[in-house]
């Protein structure tokens, strides 16, 4: 089975990737064949299984190759363009953040509410960010168990320690390949990065009054509402 993780960028896609293929025993698979080792979820690859997770942050990817599985992970808006501003926007103002942030939200967390048939997947799953950082073994239980007969309770709590963002962030931070292993010290240089806080919330301590006005005013109130976002 091929279990695909969908979501906007920056809403803790790769964390959730690997989380699924670490509690499950399987590696994590790169649908595009030029990307080789680049993806930052690529783990796991000596790990056999007939299982496989992927990730994608585009419709057409879910076709390449089909998934059986698909996993849609949504996190508040206002979250995402925090790190987005971090992560992309670093020396650019907020107003360049939210543009991008605000031009994609509405139309993922309405799929992960609607699933028009994009992929053709027979199983599907919608998660939010939140509730997988504040209980990871029971919403990944509810994924994994749906997805595989073949699956135990303990072993995913285990890979939830395993995977926890402080512990993963610190390895990768120490674990530094061979100084002469340039790429491999870019890597890991470049996976630590997409790993900053890992928290919910965190908009409440940097995102401007005015910015954040502006992600409820921009996006559907209903999908807020739904999510849990409107009023939190």
């Amino acid at each position: 089975m091929l279990i695909a993780v969908y979501s906007m960028p920056r809403s803790g896609q790769v964390w959730l990737t690997r989380l699924l293929a670490d509690a499950i025993g399987c590696p994590t698979f790169t649908w595009l064949p030029q990307d080789g080792g680049r993806d930052i979820a690529l783990e796991g690859l000596d790990r056999e299984s007939e299982h496989r997770v992927t990730r994608a942050h585009s419709i057409s990817h879910l076709n390449w190759p089909k998934a059986d599985a698909i996993v849609h992970l949504v996190r508040d808006p206002r979250d995402v363009l925090v790190s987005t501003k971090h992560f992309r926007y670093a020396t650019e103002t907020w107003r360049a953040a939210a543009d991008e942030v605000l031009c994609g939200w509405n139309n993922y967390a309405r799929q992960a509410l609607q699933w028009e048939g994009f992929g053709h997947a027979d199983i599907v799953f919608a998660l939010t960010y939140e509730a997988l950082l504040a209980n990871p073994v029971a919403e990944v239980e509810r994924v994994v168990s749906g997805c595989v007969a073949d699956w135990s309770h303990a072993r995913i709590a285990d890979a939830v320690e395993r995977q926890a963002f402080a512990r993963k962030r610190s390895a990768l931070l120490a674990d530094t390949p061979d100084a002469a292993d340039r790429q491999g010290r870019f890597r890991h240089r470049t996976n630590a990065r997409h790993m900053r806080r890992g928290v919910a919330g965190g908009w409440r301590d940097e995102l401007p009054q005015g910015t954040a006005e502006r992600v409820l005013r921009d996006c559907d109130d209903d999908l807020l509402q739904h999510f849990g976002y409107l009023n939190a």
